[in-house]
């Protein structure tokens, strides 16, 4: 079983827009949220994570906090890419089945004595504040997934509006 913690980053078969119920068919690194049992099996809410942060997905959620961008030399682990920007409304519930067991990485300036200088406890903060924003959306995904028993996306979650 895996142990998480606050910034844990998972990656997992994040579900697309279109198909919400079903795993993508492509890794993203997804910042955890928070973790729920069902029948025995574990379930994550996850919100989503890109390398690609473009006009269409700043209008959607680039409001105050929606959108955390994490430089790979701030996270412990192997990450591909200079940068990866977590979309805090945007928020799955995945089984076990679509995450990737074989990897961890975590924000490393999440423990107190991690937060050395003032641009890691800006990171921090700005965490905090975007973590607020996740856990609402998460909590939303759960009722979803506890009301239909399917989980992904709930209804209506759009990464990028559609033309």
């Amino acid at each position: 079983m895996l142990t998480l913690s606050r910034g844990s980053i998972l990656k997992c078969r994040f579900p697309f827009d279109s198909a919400p119920g079903l795993p993508g068919p492509n890794a993203h690194y997804c910042m955890f949220s928070d973790m729920h049992s069902e029948g025995g099996q574990p379930y994550f809410a996850v919100a989503y994570g890109t390398s690609r942060l473009d006009p269409a997905l700043i209008s959607a959620h680039g409001t105050r906090h929606g959108i955390l961008s994490i430089g790979s030399t701030f996270i412990r682990g192997a990450m591909t890419g200079p940068v990866t920007h977590f979309i805090a409304r945007h928020v799955a519930i995945v089984p076990i089945s679509w995450v990737y067991s074989n990897f961890s990485a975590r924000l490393d300036f999440m423990r107190p004595e991690a937060r050395t200088d003032q641009h890691r406890l800006t990171m921090y903060r700005q965490f905090e504040a975007f973590e607020e924003i996740m856990d609402r959306a998460a909590l939303s995904a759960l009722n979803h997934f506890l009301t239909t028993g399917q989980p992904g996306l709930p209804p209506g979650a759009l990464l990028r509006p559609r033309d």
